[in-house]
């Protein structure tokens, strides 16, 4: 599976994804069940993807510089799919946050910086490693649009 079908899975699933969490925090029951489980609190979430992304991003970082991606195709794919988990929580934690009643100034910081941890250095990673480059044009253009999206959202919160 090329890098490009790997992106178009995982948007695949992030898209499904959220429509699905929404859907079943409309039943009070799932409600209270997020309300009284810390495991399910978004704030736990966003705690969980600053905690797995930090190991994550040396692994992939070794990955990346040594081609281990090319030798370990499907090591690298399970590692993409870690990486698309993370990505899909991103939303997530908002849904449950806002349909929980949840929401708290400590949430809203600690999503932005789980926001940062987890997307800047992946790619930079990417970039850096020749992973995403020239060959990869459409690669390349969605990493540094996200790229361009993060640095205007951290210069919107200085």
């Amino acid at each position: 599976m090329t890098l490009l079908q790997e992106a178009q899975y995982g948007l695949m699933i992030y898209v499904m994804l959220n429509p699905l969490v929404w859907v079943l925090l409309r039943f009070k029951m799932v409600r209270k069940f997020v309300r009284n489980h810390k495991l399910f609190h978004p704030n736990t979430i966003s705690r969980m993807r600053i905690y797995f992304s930090i190991p994550l991003h040396f692994v992939t970082f070794w990955f990346c510089l040594n081609k281990n991606y090319e030798a370990y195709p499907e090591a690298f794919s399970y590692l993409l799919l870690i990486y698309v988990a993370l990505f899909a929580s991103d939303g997530t934690d908002g849904i449950v946050a806002r349909a929980c009643g949840l929401v708290s100034d400590e949430g809203a910081i600690l999503d932005a910086k789980a926001d940062k941890i987890t997307d800047v250095p992946l790619f930079w990673i990417f970039i850096l490693t020749g992973v995403v480059g020239p060959t990869n044009s459409i690669l390349l253009i969605l990493v540094i649009l996200v790229l361009l999206m993060t640095i205007a959202d951290i210069i919107g919160q200085c």
